[in-house]
């Protein structure tokens, strides 16, 4: 298995950009990046509860008829 590893001078070269955007587009940008991962995360949180049995489900005090529905709202949706 292979991994990838950023390289330190990559790294502070992204920083030193975001720095020279100002502050107003470098938050906008960084509020973008934590929203795309939030949704990311909701969304395959909702899909691996599709992936439960329904044993597991009452274990943590679910039903299948709630993960569905939930399953079923767009990623954005809280």
């Amino acid at each position: 298995m292979t991994t990838t590893t950023c390289k330190p001078n990559e790294v502070v070269s992204a920083e030193l950009a975001l720095v020279g955007l100002g502050g107003v587009a470098r938050n906008w940008i960084q509020n973008g990046v934590a929203i795309a991962f939030g949704w990311w995360d909701r969304a395959r949180q909702r899909h691996h509860l599709l992936q439960l049995d329904d044993r597991l489900l009452k274990d943590v005090g679910l039903t299948r008829a709630g993960v569905e529905r939930e399953a079923a709202k767009p990623f954005w949706q809280c």
